[in-house]
């Protein structure tokens, strides 16, 4: 049946290193591609709890925050050979990194990692929807860094 597919959910983080010049965190899957770490929710986690999971496992990195009251969703569809069609959300959250530290990658899943300018990042990206959030996620970077620097000047 053409109308028939299985659905997937991923949450992942857009790592972000030092947000008055940001560097992104990438990393380099197997298949060639990069993009933001991310994985596949399991049973009983949240979407927070997912991503900070998957973040994790495939780079090693822990040390980070959040960014309060952002996330982004998007959905796309893509087919593989062996299960057919594939619809998956992916929901990802900024993380501010406190420090750039070395990191381990999952050698099942990635082939390498960098810490890429957000032209760069646009330039590495293959896919448009990724782009999309980089340029959504720098919009917020900026006002974020224009609060710290308000409230540094006040004080």
């Amino acid at each position: 049946m053409e109308d028939e597919y299985i659905k997937e959910k991923s949450c992942g983080i857009i790592p972000v290193y030092n947000i008055e010049n940001p560097s992104f965190l990438l990393v380099k899957h197997k298949g060639g591609h990069w993009g933001f770490p991310k994985g596949h929710v399991e049973n009983g986690e949240t979407e927070e709890e997912t991503a900070i999971r998957e973040v994790g496992e495939e780079v090693g990195l822990f040390s980070y925050d959040i960014v309060e009251n952002f996330k982004y969703c998007q959905t796309y569809a893509f087919y593989r050979k062996d299960i057919g069609k594939i619809v998956k959300e992916a929901i990802f959250f900024i993380g501010i990194i406190r420090n750039k530290e070395k990191l381990k990658i999952q050698e099942e899943e990635l082939t390498g990692y960098g810490w890429f300018t957000y032209k760069e990042v646009l330039e590495k990206i293959p896919f448009e929807g990724n782009k999309k959030m980089t340029r959504v996620a720098l919009k917020e970077i900026q006002r974020l860094n224009k609060i710290k620097n308000k409230k540094q000047a006040i004080s």
